[in-house]
């Protein structure tokens, strides 16, 4: 009998969720706990977590004997699950390619604009779909978080007080992608996330100084990355 053993870390519990109802598209809480050995509680948080951020819905099934029973189906593909992606390979062949026409001299200019160019398309997104007010509005957050999460990325926000906000990614590809370089080249990914997101908080509330610090990144093999933004007057 294969016994298995239930992940620590909360991320991987909710890969194991997600990967069952892409195989199972309609699965009770009960049915994904016996096969995927996780405990039912495990289970519900996760699913509930999942809900309320508009990733798995709900229906009732009515049993031919009994109650009718809760079922959850995925809303929106997980394609940082399916299909694989071989991001790093790409990534290995762009930095190559430039420091081989440019030099290592221009690549930190270069890296500056990748993450101006992000953070920019982001900006422009939220634009798009929200208005230009939701740049000075504190429901710009709850916007952010959804539009990360839309993008594929699980993305958590938390206000902590004091002008400083806390966004932990738990599946960075950025993350992904500087664990194959090598060198100094190993924390070029988390820069560029780091000055995107510089790029789309310096145009939030205008006139406020925004410091941008990565707490967690690859170089110290973490399994998330942690950004802490701070406003300053």
């Amino acid at each position: 009998m294969t016994v298995i053993t239930e992940p620590r870390d909360k991320f991987g519990r909710m890969q194991m969720v997600l990967e069952y109802l892409v195989v199972k598209p309609c699965a009770t809480i009960l049915e994904i706990s016996q096969k995927t050995g996780l405990s039912y509680t495990s289970v519900k948080n996760i699913l509930d977590e999942l809900s309320s951020n508009g990733y798995v819905e709900t229906d009732i099934q009515k049993e031919s004997v009994g109650r009718p029973a809760t079922v959850y189906r995925l809303k929106k593909p997980f394609m940082f699950i399916y299909p694989p992606r071989d991001y790093p390979l790409l990534t290995r062949a762009l930095i190559k390619a430039f420091i081989k026409k440019y030099g290592n001299k221009e690549l930190d200019t270069w890296v500056k604009v990748v993450g101006d160019v992000l953070g920019e398309d982001v900006i422009k997104c939220l634009r798009r779909k929200y208005g230009e007010e939701i740049l000075m509005t504190d429901r710009f957050w709850d916007v952010l978080r959804d539009e990360l999460n839309d993008m594929g990325m699980y993305c958590e926000l938390k206000k902590m007080g004091k002008g400083k906000i806390s966004i932990v990614i738990r599946n960075c590809i950025f993350q992904e992608i500087g664990q194959t370089l090598k060198g100094d080249l190993r924390d070029i990914p988390c820069r560029i996330h780091e000055l995107s997101f510089s790029y789309i908080f310096s145009h939030f509330k205008p006139g406020e100084k925004v410091v941008v610090e990565l707490k967690s990144t690859i170089i110290r093999d973490n399994d998330f990355c942690d950004f802490y933004i701070t406003f300053k007057d």
